[in-house]
């Protein structure tokens, strides 16, 4: 006969079945089905066959959940202030007078939302535009609208980005950083080639985030 010693374990409502004489043949317990039932394999080749049920499972589920009171409910971010956009525009828009270029200038904060847009008097209608498309693309990706440039004519099979809304591979945008932190960016559209193009709206726009330098790494 075979000898089989059963064990009940209330806490899980597990029930073991051990078969002396061939220890691979499994007995299932009697309120156990093979639908509701989990099997372990020991290292001793004892077979357990474990009933699992859903409220169980969902308590066990739920410990490996953050508790809820430590969850953090509030974020916040550090971004450009509006005094601080019109300064670096300002500034950046008397940088492309000075080589007699009229451009449009935008600023964004860290939540790509126009915190300034100056448009110079004759500046061309589509500047308004790309000027922001620039500071966009250099707030997503974190880098000059022209390094973006480059990096898409590196990688022509990676056209995907060129796709997305308010993306452009032209020079202009630059990246506004405190210490490490991205807190905004600022484009600038409109000087003509023969003037330099998108290099010239990079420097104007690099000559606005100096004049707020020290604001940015005083914070």
């Amino acid at each position: 006969m075979n000898r089989e010693r059963e064990y009940s374990w209330k806490q899980s409502q597990t029930r073991v079945a051990v078969d002396s004489r061939n220890r691979n043949q499994l007995r299932f317990a009697p309120d156990c089905d093979s639908a509701g039932c989990s099997i372990l394999n020991t290292s001793k080749g004892v077979n357990i066959v474990k009933k699992i049920y859903g409220r169980t499972f969902l308590a066990m589920a739920l410990a490996g959940l953050p508790c809820a009171s430590n969850a953090q409910t509030l974020v916040s971010e550090r971004s450009i202030s509006a005094n601080a956009a019109l300064e670096m525009a300002t500034v950046a828009l008397e940088a492309c007078r000075k080589h007699g270029s009229v451009v449009t200038i935008t600023v964004l904060d860290r939540a790509d939302r126009v915190v300034v847009s100056i448009r110079d008097d004759g500046a061309s209608p589509h500047s308004v535009e790309h000027s922001l498309r620039k500071a966009h693309t250099a707030l997503t990706y974190d880098m000059s609208s022209a390094e973006f440039g480059k990096n898409a004519a590196k990688n022509p099979g990676n056209a995907g980005p060129l796709h997305l809304a308010n993306i452009t591979t032209a020079a202009g945008g630059l990246p506004i950083h405190a210490g490490n932190t991205l807190v905004g960016a600022i484009g600038v559209s409109g000087t003509p080639g023969s003037k330099g193009g998108g290099t010239e709206d990079a420097a104007c726009a690099q000559a606005g985030i100096d004049r707020i330098a020290k604001g940015l790494t005083g914070n």
